[in-house]
């Protein structure tokens, strides 16, 4: 039985992609709705909705409060390499889907004194993720699925079934499901292909914790 189901993640992390595959499965769907993004008008508007599918990427900075908040719902996270994410904040692609440039960065991010716009970039992605927001992540109790970017890029199809599994999703023909991975120039970026310097921020940045914590202790 498909009920209320939240997906969530930093920026850039395939939150766009999946819920282009999901939206499909669920009668109401709702991508980056601001003013839902109170909780509790949000409460409001959903009660009784048991066929609903809500992204945005800002429930990531408040998951404990969103769980709390509709203890009944499923909420799906996902995760992707910080070291990928970080560099598409930095250099958008310009054939990703949705292109985002980022202009807030200089606008919301930036601080006196900065080398240019990675320093921004980088305090913009640690946004996402504070510390009980990892605890989240790593709590085996906790009514949530991981979704690694990765793990679609490799093995989509399975991938997409224990997703669909865990969102109580009947697919008859679940290996014909479009929305097939799609090749961008920031997958496979590691720490080495950043400047000395930028590296030299990065490592003085949260981003090895934060890549430890989610499991990406390959920078």
């Amino acid at each position: 039985m498909r009920r209320q189901l939240f997906l969530t993640g930093c920026i850039r992390s395939g939150t766009n992609w999946v819920f282009d595959i999901l939206s499909k499965y669920y009668c109401f769907s709702h991508s980056e709705y601001f003013e839902y993004f109170d909780l509790e008008k949000r409460k409001k508007a959903f009660c009784g909705n048991e066929s609903l599918l809500f992204k945005i990427n800002e429930d990531m900075r408040n998951l404990p409060l969103l769980a709390s908040s509709f203890p009944e719902a499923k909420i799906v996270i996902m995760l992707r390499n910080p070291i990928e994410v970080l560099h598409s904040i930095y250099k958008p692609n310009r054939q990703s889907q949705p292109f985002r440039p980022f202009n807030d960065l200089e606008a919301r991010w930036a601080k006196e004194g900065d080398l240019d716009r990675l320093p921004a970039a980088i305090r913009r992605l640690q946004s996402y993720f504070p510390s009980d927001t990892l605890e989240i992540i790593g709590d085996p109790n906790f009514n949530h699925h991981i979704l690694r970017y990765e793990d679609l890029l490799a093995r989509f199809n399975s991938t997409l079934n224990l997703l669909f599994d865990f969102c109580e999703i009947e697919v008859r023909q679940r290996n014909s499901v479009s929305n097939k991975p799609m090749t961008t120039t920031n997958q496979g970026m590691k720490l080495k292909d950043f400047s000395s310097e930028h590296q030299n921020l990065i490592n003085l940045s949260q981003i090895p914790y934060l890549s430890k914590v989610m499991g990406y202790a390959n920078l």
